[in-house]
């Protein structure tokens, strides 16, 4: 198989990069690395037009830029949300830039007293060019995180999709949005007890109804990975410990029956599957890409199946 270096300098964030595909079929990957700044991170990406050339999104000196999300609109304009210090030095913020004029910033939160603790990030675009975000962070209350949304409309307007004052372990989440403009989230939590499970809401009712997709009462499912098919059927990938007690497997679920566990992986030793990518094809194929030891004790490697045939 052929493979593309995108970069060869090693100096890459220990953080999940983006891989988004414009309307024009070109790949855009977003990342945080220390090729502008050998001491600090900061938020960069490249697109397959060029491999080669590398857009500095941010350029601090002083302090990390880091964990992006990014998106890019029908027009090709990429969206970028990232956690940052460039409006407090001594506390992170989430930031937004976009390619119109990567040099604008625009602080979507303005702590200068506590860090808000983002745990996750996805961003969206509509069909109106409204750039909406959904994120995890202490805002609410500093005792736990909640999710909250914000949009390009008013970026200064926050709606809290969750009120908790108490630690409900809110993290990893992942968005998306279909034809209708209807936003699509799935997390990790412990709103259904205190285990790590998956969770799902939608915007279509304001986000006030909590489906569960995972009941786990031992045993934690952990960073789910969302697709939505043109039916609209909601597509959900995770790795968790259902399969087998003691090592993690990647799991598959949709709306149609979320009860209905697919087993993608069945590993029964070693530290098998985690980090799905879920994508799918205009047929409603579920394709997943994901790191494993399958085929080596000592490393992982990126492994790839899909629901035509998941063995």
């Amino acid at each position: 198989a052929s493979r593309t270096d995108v970069t060869t300098t090693g100096n890459l964030a220990p953080t999940p990069l983006t891989v988004e595909m414009g309307s024009s079929g070109t790949i855009y990957v977003a990342y945080g690395s220390k090729e502008l700044n050998s001491t600090y991170y900061n938020v960069a990406y490249r697109n397959s037009t060029n491999w080669g050339v590398r857009t500095d999104v941010t350029n601090i000196w002083g302090t990390d830029t880091r964990f992006p999300a990014a998106v890019v609109d029908a027009s090709g304009t990429v969206h970028i949300v990232y956690e940052s210090k460039e409006y407090n030095p001594t506390y992170y913020n989430l930031a937004y830039r976009n390619s119109l004029n990567w040099s604008s910033r625009v602080d979507l939160t303005t702590t200068t007293s506590s860090d808000i603790n983002f745990l996750g990030r996805g961003i969206v675009v509509d069909s109106s060019g409204v750039v909406r975000v959904v994120y995890s962070s202490r805002e609410y209350s500093a005792l736990g995180n909640n999710l909250a949304y914000r949009s390009s409309s008013n970026w200064s307007t926050r709606t809290d999709i969750t009120t908790y004052t108490s630690n409900k372990s809110i993290s990893n989440l992942a968005l998306t949005i279909d034809s209708s403009n209807i936003l699509h989230l799935s997390y990790v939590s412990w709103e259904y007890n205190t285990t790590l499970n998956i969770a799902y809401r939608s915007s279509s009712d304001n986000w006030a109804s909590r489906t569960d997709i995972t009941t786990n009462t031992s045993g934690s499912s952990n960073t789910p990975s969302i697709a939505v098919a043109s039916s609209g059927a909601v597509h959900v990938a995770y790795y968790s410990r259902e399969y087998n007690a003691t090592y993690d497997n990647l799991a598959y679920r949709n709306s149609s029956n979320w009860g209905n566990r697919t087993d993608v992986t069945t590993c029964t030793q070693g530290w098998c599957a985690t980090q799905p990518s879920l994508a799918l094809d205009s047929s409603g194929n579920a394709h997943i890409a994901y790191a494993a030891y399958e085929t080596s004790t000592s490393s992982p490697n990126i492994f790839y199946r899909n629901s035509t045939n998941w063995a």
